[in-house]
């Protein structure tokens, strides 16, 4: 009986090691390694570069002036925060557009929608030479 009660502190214990041990590879700042060194293109995705992408403008702007909120079935404040996860390409395209933290599907098909049509980026770079990144952006939505 005396095990049990400490097993739930052990699994606590260990877990956080075994997500460090899961992200161990040979580009720390990588997210998807698919290196083939043997003259074929990288299509490796980073998380972090030495120059992450850059919206051209204030992106929040850009945001508050283009996001439509659809009609909802609700008469209460809607308050919370999306984040949404794209990858900017090496032209400064998106592309793989992914719901981190969900609102509900109308305004994460609306979210999807605006960072569909955002303009071109300035693509990250990485040893001077522009690479696909995986960017995070949180947006608030303040419905009253």
């Amino acid at each position: 009986m005396h095990l049990l009660k400490r097993l739930p502190l052990g699994l606590l214990l260990l877990f956080p090691m075994a997500l460090f041990a899961q992200s161990g590879n040979n580009a720390p700042n990588s997210l998807n390694d698919t290196r083939i060194l043997n003259g074929k293109k990288d299509s490796t995705i980073y998380s972090y570069v030495e120059r992450m992408p850059e919206f051209s403008g204030d992106v929040y702007q850009y945001i508050s002036k283009n996001f439509i909120y659809p009609k909802l079935r609700t008469d209460s404040v809607l308050q919370g925060k999306i984040l949404v996860s794209f990858v900017v390409n090496e032209e400064g395209k998106i592309n793989d557009i992914k719901i981190l933290r969900s609102m509900g599907s109308a305004l994460d098909s609306e979210t999807i929608r605006l960072v569909k049509n955002m303009p071109p980026w300035k693509p990250g770079r990485n040893n001077g030479k522009a690479v696909p990144v995986r960017f995070t952006l949180p947006i608030r939505i303040d419905l009253q």
